[in-house]
């Protein structure tokens, strides 16, 4: 998934290959710190559910079954990187299950309309990241 910033691209043009890197790692940190903060977020647990978080199912009597937690909401990072065009920056997580509980084309039925989803993410933050970019590329750089 990819959110396109937009109505700065004549001040990312005019700038070099390295100042666009320096310019433009305050707003993508800021950008992922957003994205961030929305994925590590649970749904409400639902009445009577039987799984307990970061932990696992449990049996009729409310006893753990076994293990199974790879704590998803623990487990997001953020990382940005160089790229030619200037800078790329990804929020993502290692565990197994991820794309089954919050993937847009993979999520399994009994998490859909329950959990987000990484284009509901995605699409309910794109204005707020771009006034980050405008904002901060405003101040930071006149041309």
């Amino acid at each position: 998934m990819r959110i396109n910033i937009v109505g700065v691209e004549s001040t990312i043009r005019e700038l070099s290959q390295v100042e666009r890197a320096q310019i433009l790692r305050k707003p993508m940190r800021r950008a992922l710190a957003i994205l961030e903060n929305q994925v590590k977020r649970y749904p409400p647990t639902r009445p009577g559910q039987r799984y307990i978080r970061g932990r696992g199912p449990t049996n009729s009597r409310g006893r753990l079954r076994r293990e199974t937690s790879e704590r998803l909401g623990q487990s997001w990072t953020t990382k940005i990187e160089g790229t030619r065009n200037g800078l790329r920056g990804e929020v993502g997580t290692n565990v197994s299950y991820a794309p089954w509980v919050v993937a847009d084309r993979f999520q399994a039925w009994m998490h859909r309309g329950r959990w987000f989803t990484d284009k509901s993410i995605l699409d309910d933050n794109e204005r707020d990241i771009n006034r980050v970019f405008e904002r901060d590329l405003g101040q930071d750089r006149t041309i």
